[in-house]
């Protein structure tokens, strides 16, 4: 099966030190990309999605000015209607942006 983005959901605030997208409905086992950002000197301190999905980080954080940038992946997504949560150490500019992908490996990183 090819590779396909099914759908994508994007939040971002200056305000609080957490950041929730919108929910969108996830088919179980899709790929699920999620990419998050904040300010330069703030720490990113985590990424969780309100089902439970595991995230591994891919590759290293992209970290200057004007800002920090991490990629990280669930291979085999929960499925269900599902948002994303990104927590900063301090109330700065964050943005978190999540993409599901069907036709995907299950070992992304492996293919």
């Amino acid at each position: 099966m090819a590779l396909a983005v099914v759908q994508s959901t994007l939040k971002g605030n200056n305000t609080g030190t957490t950041v929730t997208t919108d929910a969108i409905t996830v088919t179980a086992g899709n790929l699920l990309v999620v990419f998050w950002t904040c300010e330069s000197g703030v720490t990113l301190n985590s990424l969780t999605s309100s089902v439970g999905d595991s995230f591994t980080q891919f590759g290293s954080e992209i970290s200057g000015a004007p800002g920090v940038l991490r990629c990280s992946y669930a291979a085999s997504a929960v499925g269900g209607s599902t948002t994303f949560t990104l927590t900063t150490g301090s109330a700065f500019r964050k943005a978190v942006v999540a993409v599901e992908i069907s036709g995907a490996h299950t070992s992304p990183e492996d293919k």
